[in-house]
């Protein structure tokens, strides 16, 4: 044990030998005697860092729900990111193509997805339902009082985008023959039913009930006309979005300051020690 304090003693007088040591030593010397200036130097760098964030144009966040009653999560998640990239690019040519003029998204900084489930499971589920629960949409803007537009504008765009109108306009000429086969189906139960009955008023037989069941003919018209209610529900909810929960306009930024006092203190420290070890050498 005693053999092991003095290798140990015997190490701690070496290195203090080193160029490395005495360096480093040396080093501290210099910042302990120039003490005062390096404390102006982080204070002046503070300072100036201090001025640029409350330069900095205030970021407000708020957030919409909502529910699409055709595309999936995922196929809503790339259009939000479309829709970003445009406003990011400036692309006013192409948002004017669907009605959308820069005075609606010149505010907008930033606009992020948020999954209604984690993101951790985003690629691992499979149930249609889930991937159809209401998501969130967060909007990051530089005034807390075009919340409202911001919502009207997201909404144009999901709604009237190149894939969701083709989406739209194939799922209107599905629902339209759905219609017109229903109809032709009640129109035909209708008339059989007519025919039917003629037939036993004329005949005076009513052995055909025991082999044909009316009510049947019945049962087969009332459904056909509940599926026709439901289709005509289909179409007045044609739109694809549906918002639960809309935009509120926020009071306090929620991005206003940023690391600029810490980068400046620390950069003025640097070019501070530079200058100071330049003219101390003089």
């Amino acid at each position: 044990m005693q053999e092991d304090e003095i290798d140990l003693i015997k190490l701690v007088k070496q290195l203090k030998k080193t160029s490395l040591y005495l360096r480093i030593k040396h080093e501290f010397s210099f910042v302990f005697r120039n003490k005062i200036w390096f404390i102006l130097f982080l204070i002046i760098g503070a300072a100036l860092g201090y001025y640029k964030t409350s330069k900095n144009i205030p970021i407000y966040r708020s957030e919409m729900t909502v529910k699409s009653n055709i595309l999936d999560n995922p196929s809503n998640e790339h259009l939000i990111s479309s829709l970003l990239t445009l406003i990011q690019d400036g692309n006013a040519e192409e948002l004017a193509k669907i009605g959308l003029s820069e005075e609606d998204f010149i505010h907008i900084k930033n606009i992020d997805f948020i999954y209604p489930y984690k993101e951790d499971d985003k690629n691992q589920t499979f149930d249609s339902l889930r991937r159809l629960e209401p998501f969130r949409i967060a909007v990051y803007s530089t005034s807390n009082k075009e919340f409202s537009n911001s919502e009207k504008f997201i909404l144009n765009y999901l709604e009237n985008n190149e894939y969701s109108a083709n989406v739209k306009k194939n799922n209107i000429k599905v629902l339209k023959q759905k219609k017109i086969d229903l109809i032709s189906k009640i129109n035909a139960l209708d008339s059989m039913q007519i025919k039917i009955n003629s037939f036993l008023k004329t005949n005076n037989d009513n052995s055909l009930t025991t082999v044909f069941d009316p009510s049947i003919l019945i049962k087969e018209k009332t459904i056909a006309k509940m599926e026709l209610i439901e289709i005509q529900k289909e179409f007045d909810q044609i739109n694809n979005y549906q918002v639960l929960r809309s935009m509120v306009p926020r009071l306090r930024p929620e991005y206003h300051h940023d690391k600029s006092m810490m980068k400046f203190s620390f950069l003025f420290l640097i070019i501070g020690g530079i200058l100071l070890r330049l003219i101390k050498k003089k």
